[in-house]
Protein backbone atom coordinates (compact mmCIF):
# COMPACT_ATOMS: atom_id res chain seq x y z
CA UNK A 1 0.00 0.00 0.00
CA UNK A 2 1.48 3.35 -1.33
CA UNK A 3 0.87 6.40 0.80
CA UNK A 4 0.79 10.39 -0.79
CA UNK A 5 4.67 10.61 -0.10
CA UNK A 6 5.55 7.22 -2.06
CA UNK A 7 6.36 5.28 1.01
CA UNK A 8 5.19 1.89 1.26
CA UNK A 9 3.33 1.25 4.68
CA UNK A 10 4.29 -1.74 6.19
CA UNK A 11 2.15 -4.15 8.52
CA UNK A 12 3.01 -4.05 11.82
CA UNK A 13 4.18 -7.49 11.70
CA UNK A 14 6.45 -7.62 9.21
CA UNK A 15 9.64 -7.46 10.65
CA UNK A 16 11.10 -9.20 13.15
CA UNK A 17 10.44 -6.52 16.13
CA UNK A 18 6.86 -6.61 15.06
CA UNK A 19 6.85 -9.95 15.63
CA UNK A 20 8.50 -10.46 18.57
CA UNK A 21 6.02 -7.32 19.64
CA UNK A 22 2.80 -9.81 18.50
CA UNK A 23 4.28 -13.17 20.05
CA UNK A 24 4.67 -11.29 23.31
CA UNK A 25 1.14 -9.82 23.49
CA UNK A 26 0.07 -13.28 22.76
CA UNK A 27 1.87 -14.53 25.53
CA UNK A 28 0.33 -12.01 27.57
CA UNK A 29 -2.89 -12.58 26.88
CA UNK A 30 -2.41 -15.92 27.66
CA UNK A 31 -1.45 -15.91 30.93
CA UNK A 32 -4.03 -13.30 31.58
CA UNK A 33 -6.78 -15.75 30.79
CA UNK A 34 -5.13 -18.41 32.51
CA UNK A 35 -4.55 -16.66 35.70
CA UNK A 36 -8.49 -15.69 35.57
CA UNK A 37 -9.92 -18.86 35.05
CA UNK A 38 -7.77 -19.59 37.96
CA UNK A 39 -8.67 -17.44 40.09
CA UNK A 40 -12.36 -18.14 39.30
CA UNK A 41 -11.62 -21.67 39.69
CA UNK A 42 -10.65 -21.02 42.74
CA UNK A 43 -13.37 -18.70 44.08
CA UNK A 44 -15.39 -21.39 43.02
CA UNK A 45 -14.07 -24.12 44.62
CA UNK A 46 -14.05 -21.88 48.47
CA UNK A 47 -17.89 -21.46 47.59
CA UNK A 48 -18.94 -25.22 46.94
CA UNK A 49 -16.58 -26.21 50.46
CA UNK A 50 -18.52 -23.46 52.07
CA UNK A 51 -22.04 -24.89 51.03
CA UNK A 52 -20.79 -28.58 51.54
CA UNK A 53 -19.95 -27.83 54.99
CA UNK A 54 -23.22 -25.86 55.96
CA UNK A 55 -25.74 -28.52 54.56
CA UNK A 56 -23.39 -31.31 56.86
CA UNK A 57 -23.75 -29.07 59.44
CA UNK A 58 -27.46 -28.76 59.01
CA UNK A 59 -28.02 -31.80 58.47
CA UNK A 60 -26.32 -32.81 61.88
CA UNK A 61 -27.67 -30.52 63.84
CA UNK A 62 -31.74 -30.80 62.21
CA UNK A 63 -32.46 -33.53 64.50
CA UNK A 64 -31.50 -31.92 67.74
CA UNK A 65 -33.67 -28.77 66.97
CA UNK A 66 -36.34 -31.09 65.44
Amino acid sequence: MSTSTGFKRSSPWSDGLGRAAMRGLQFLILITVIALLLYGLLAIKVVVMALLIALILASAVRPVVA
